[in-house]
């Protein structure tokens, strides 16, 4: 096992990442080539940049790379809000992704201020 499958923010965002892919298979086809490639790569960085960061010998550099991950987790945010709005997708399937989001800033967050 890596380090990172250890940090309870990782599994929660490796979850969450698997949620958007499996949001992004129902879009309409107008997303397909703007936002859904947007949305997979900043899902990915969440927990590609926890990863990274979990395997730097510094404290800042781990801080940076979770500083990172929270800024693709408010990314994704961002553009879930954004197809809220724009009523492109069941609104409970968005609010429990924004609910998610939201825990993972929250982790990430902790992450940052207790290492």
């Amino acid at each position: 096992m890596f380090r990172f499958q250890s940090l309870n923010v990782w599994e929660k965002s490796h979850l969450f990442t698997k949620e958007i892919f499996n949001l992004c298979d129902d879009f309409p086809s107008k997303f397909r080539y703007t936002l859904v490639p947007q949305l997979i790569k900043a899902s990915l960085s969440i927990t590609n940049n926890i990863a990274e960061g979990s395997g730097r010998s510094s404290k800042n550099d781990q801080n940076h790379f979770y500083s990172i991950a929270r800024g693709s987790t408010l990314e994704v945010v961002n553009m879930l809000l954004l197809i809220k709005d724009m009523n492109s997708v069941d609104n409970k399937t968005i609010n429990k992704l924004l609910s998610v989001g939201e825990e993972i800033l929250k982790m990430l967050y902790s992450l940052r201020r207790n290492n």
